[in-house]
């Protein structure tokens, strides 16, 4: 039980439980949040639920603003 009203809050937990448990999963803090956080944005889109997307779009800008979730430069 998410303890939450939020359909957002909880789609948004949900898919850190379903990617807990995918093998090959990365295992990054920051990741996991811009997955979480897409995946509930489009399973409310799919369900014609109410969601926020200018606030997804903000919380997946601000991690992925960090230095350690922006990937080194590709050398070819």
């Amino acid at each position: 039980m998410l303890c939450t009203d939020d359909v957002t809050t909880s789609f948004h937990e949900l898919s850190h439980a379903v990617d807990y448990h995918l093998s090959g999963r990365k295992d990054d803090y920051a990741f996991g949040e811009c997955v979480a956080e897409l995946s509930s944005c489009f399973l409310c889109r799919l369900y014609h639920l109410p969601h926020h997307e200018s606030r997804t779009k903000a919380y997946i800008e601000s991690y992925c603003s960090l230095p350690e979730f922006v990937s080194p430069p590709c050398h070819g």
